[in-house]
């Protein structure tokens, strides 16, 4: 069995060929994953033999039902896992990093220096959605979804552009709570090791965001980017006929923030 030094893994089920292909090579080739762990959760097309033309860079796994997302994630880190560093990735999502790394290994290295036995590395997500709403997608994902929205987001995701993603050291067990044990999930999970996860700014995180988006952005090297690329039909019947949530008296704004190689490509 290898070892790695990073890997992600990824639960998915909607997706489609295109779309998935797309995904592995933007982790592999981007930001140079050693390991790529997939769960498929009966997905209509081959998934696992999209998967094999990878060879040992991408590993599958066969999930049948309504999978409990967390526990899956706690039996294969805790279980399986060879890595030394494990994030999860949604299908919908893309790690993307400062153009003065060559790897999310460099990356890692950066954040391991600036804090002396980090055990977890908050990274926020940042929204993003197509242009054009009101018609269904039309190519990649990466060229669709180039519009930063911050009002939206916040109808998806309570948090909008505060939510995160951890990276985990496998130096303990780790435990991704559910909803029944936490209403916020286990987005930043319980660690033998640790109280918490260390954002970007040294901020420690133990829930799934930080406490605001900061005013100046500064020394973040790595950010986890959100193509929301469903159509205006869902997009409406969800958000917009029927709102949950508030978002509150004064509209948020985005903030002005252009986030490296992907950023620059889309826009």
């Amino acid at each position: 069995m290898n070892n790695y030094n990073i890997e992600t893994i990824c639960l998915t089920k909607y997706t489609n060929e295109v779309d998935m292909r797309e995904w592995l090579e933007w982790h592999l080739n981007r930001c140079h994953f050693n390991h790529i762990h997939i769960m498929d959760n009966e997905s209509n097309y081959d998934l696992k033999s999209l998967c094999e033309e990878y060879k040992d860079k991408v590993s599958y796994e066969f999930v049948t039902g309504i999978p409990r997302q967390f526990v899956l994630y706690d039996n294969y880190i805790n279980n399986s896992s060879t890595a030394d560093w494990v994030i999860p990735i949604d299908d919908d999502e893309y790690l993307e990093f400062s153009n003065e790394f060559n790897s999310v290994n460099e990356v890692l290295n950066y954040y391991e220096n600036k804090f002396p036995n980090l055990q977890m590395l908050a990274v926020r997500w940042k929204h993003l959605f197509p242009k054009i709403f009101h018609s269904e997608r039309i190519g990649p994902v990466l060229e669709y979804c180039t519009e930063t929205n911050l009002t939206i987001a916040s109808c998806f995701h309570n948090y909008g552009d505060r939510g995160i993603k951890t990276f985990v050291k496998r130096t303990g067990k780790v435990h991704y709570q559910e909803r029944s044990e936490i209403v916020e999930r286990g987005h930043v999970p319980l660690h033998e090791k640790t109280t918490g996860a260390i954002g970007f700014d040294g901020t420690i995180i133990t829930k799934n965001c930080f406490d605001k988006i900061p005013d100046d952005i500064t020394d973040e090297k790595i950010r986890l980017i959100h193509c929301r690329y469903k159509g205006y039909s869902d997009y409406k019947s969800k958000y917009i006929d029927n709102i949950v949530m508030k978002i509150g008296d004064k509209t948020p704004t985005p903030k002005k923030f252009i986030f490296n190689m992907l950023l620059n490509k889309l826009h």
